[in-house]
């Protein structure tokens, strides 16, 4: 169904319950001639720069789905004691904001840069929205070039508000 390169393998983690309904979503609404946005995040202890994120996010399109770090991924990238709310936790919080249209937890495997491709093969955004201090922007790029999209910064870094900086001044 996916047109998949010959260097890229599926993972089986997109032929599950609930990926494949989140995907079978979006090509819905691609169909329906929406402009799909992704963004993609930790969103641990949700706060107000995660919300505008994403606000500006779902501004530059008609449906936004939101790419939400496993809790295996989040304690890599930021260590013991992360997250601070699991994947369940941080998932429902992310899809209770009024601008969020759908969510999909990414598997462990997301640290691989060939899995992003696979993302944007599964989910056709027309925009890859970040903010200015993301990971790997350049890449991002690039890639959503090579499949007809683009990435696209909605929002300059907030100095200073972070769950890292959060958790430590409540100490």
């Amino acid at each position: 169904m996916f047109n998949y390169p010959t260097y890229l393998k599926p993972l089986s983690y997109y032929s599950q319950e609930p990926q494949v309904s989140v995907i079978a979503r979006a090509t819905t609404a691609k169909e329906a001639g929406k402009k799909i946005v992704i963004a993609s995040g930790v969103f641990d202890l949700l706060h107000d720069a995660h919300k505008r994120y994403l606000q500006k996010a779902k501004e530059a399109g008609d449906y936004l789905i939101v790419l939400l770090e496993s809790d295996a991924r989040v304690k890599e990238l930021k260590g013991e004691g992360r997250p601070v709310w699991d994947q369940v936790r941080r998932e429902k919080e992310v899809r209770s904001l009024p601008f969020v249209d759908d969510v999909l937890v990414l598997p462990p495997e997301f640290k691989n840069p060939l899995r992003y491709e696979e993302i944007v093969i599964l989910l056709g955004p027309d925009i890859y929205a970040e903010s200015s201090n993301s990971v790997a922007l350049d890449h991002k790029r690039k890639l959503m070039e090579k499949y007809g999209g683009e990435m696209k910064v909605v929002l300059d870094e907030i100095a200073g508000i972070s769950t890292t900086t959060l958790l430590a001044s409540a100490r």
